[in-house]
């Protein structure tokens, strides 16, 4: 008879906001541990690199948009589906692309939290709800 796996369920959630900002479903502590830290690694190096990221989507935005209309004639009349339609690209490589920081921000208030705590970092602490403070 196979023994039966026992999972824990962790949600994390924000010390800002209480919103729940990391789920994770994990057969031990260690494994969890090891997953939040690979997250956490993740995490900063997307925000690190959220202006690349933008100007990499913002430039295949306007390659497709020059690839659409190449094969146009040079002279006259474009016709109004591909007018609205390389507008909306155009807008689409305009407007700005929100970053969303939830997690990340509470990675930062955290590592706050830990670092002005005269022990550091206690063990007792590392999955605490913060909704429920006082």
């Amino acid at each position: 008879m196979k023994k039966k796996k026992h999972t824990s369920l962790v949600i994390r959630y924000s010390c800002l906001t209480g919103k729940a900002v990391w789920i994770y479903r994990s057969p031990s502590d260690n494994a969890m541990r090891t997953a939040y830290w690979r997250a956490r690694k993740k995490e900063e190096e997307r925000i690190r690199n959220w202006s690349r990221t933008v100007a990499a989507r913002r430039a295949n935005i306007l390659r497709l948009l020059s690839d659409c209309t190449s094969s146009l004639p040079i002279t006259g009349d474009i016709p109004p589906e591909k007018r609205e339609s390389s507008l909306r690209l155009r807008k689409m490589a305009e407007a700005p692309k929100p970053c969303h920081r939830d997690f990340y921000n509470h990675l930062i208030e955290e590592r706050r939290r830990w670092s002005e705590h005269p022990d550091g970092y206690r063990r007792n602490d590392y999955n605490r709800n913060y909704d429920k403070q006082d």
